[in-house]
């Protein structure tokens, strides 16, 4: 039986990358874009590809923020520990 996902929390992932966890929050959603020192954590912390990182930046700065805000779900996804019974 597959595990629900679990995600970092947004303290979790401001520790990771460098930001509040307010800052971590908004960055998630995608209602504020990451920074180039940002963006470069995301890469090496978090494992981002650069090039599916930039697509998803340019279409976010035309307007259309849901491929990083997908992106930063699929990121911030950590396997589930099973609760023993």
């Amino acid at each position: 039986m597959e595990q629900p996902a679990k995600h970092l929390s947004n303290s979790e992932l401001g520790r990771v990358i460098g930001l509040t966890a307010s800052a971590a929050s908004y960055i998630r959603s995608g209602q504020r874009l990451p920074s180039h020192v940002v963006q470069r954590a995301l890469v090496d912390e978090l494992g981002a590809d650069w090039d599916s990182l930039n697509a998803a930046l340019m279409k976010a700065q035309l307007g259309d923020r849901s491929e990083f805000a997908a992106l930063m779900r699929q990121l911030t996804a950590v396997e589930a520990v099973a609760e023993k019974p």
